[in-house]
């Protein structure tokens, strides 16, 4: 796995074997690899400052400008930069904002709605973490050996697709999102059974 340490002995192709079987068993959604440590840790050991923010509602868990994918027609496909907040239950899309206006975490991610587009119909709706479905990586052809970077958000109405500036940056907006899913279904389960 590009950018980790490789077991002595272990093949090009082993590798592939490997890496492969861990995206299948979302290993990557939830450990991530430690430079400091030298080891793989749980994102919330790689991030321990994240552990006390994700049950602070309405506080931004990470942020970032994201490229939207505007599908017009079939054929044409055009990308916008815009800036993205992951907060509460919420992946909204902030009008007017830049990453000069807020100081904490940061990170650039491209984003791609996979539905159509009515025309200048730029689909400023947030997603509402509760109806989140899964959130899975997207596999990478076999010959690239390096980490994914891009992973889909399925709801019951639309699929979204999130393509990170690298590896790593990915690795920490997919553990963030998992983490805030699972918070915000949480929530939801309580609420319901408060009012039953």
């Amino acid at each position: 796995v590009q950018g980790h340490p490789t077991p002595p002995g272990l093949l090009a192709k082993d590798l592939d074997q490997v890496q492969l079987h861990l995206e299948e068993v979302r290993f990557f959604d939830v450990f991530g690899f430690s430079e400091a440590a030298g080891a793989w840790q749980c994102f919330m050991c790689n991030n321990p400052e994240k552990a006390t923010v994700v049950n602070q509602d309405g506080q931004p868990l990470i942020e970032g400008k994201l490229k939207e994918k505007q599908v017009r027609w079939k054929f044409i496909k055009r990308w916008k930069t815009r800036y993205f907040t992951l907060a509460g239950n919420q992946l909204q899309f902030q009008k007017g904002k830049s990453s000069e206006i807020f100081p904490c975490f940061e990170n650039q991610l491209t984003f791609s709605p996979s539905h159509s587009f009515q025309k200048d119909d730029p689909d400023d709706s947030p997603i509402e973490l509760s109806k989140v479905q899964s959130v899975k990586v997207v596999a990478k052809k076999r010959r690239d050996r390096s980490l994914p970077r891009a992973f889909e958000i399925f709801t019951d109405s639309k699929t979204y697709v999130f393509k990170a500036k690298d590896e790593k940056n990915a690795e920490e907006w997919l553990q963030c999102i998992n983490v805030a899913v699972a918070q915000a279904k949480e929530r939801e389960s309580r609420e319901v059974t408060t009012y039953l």
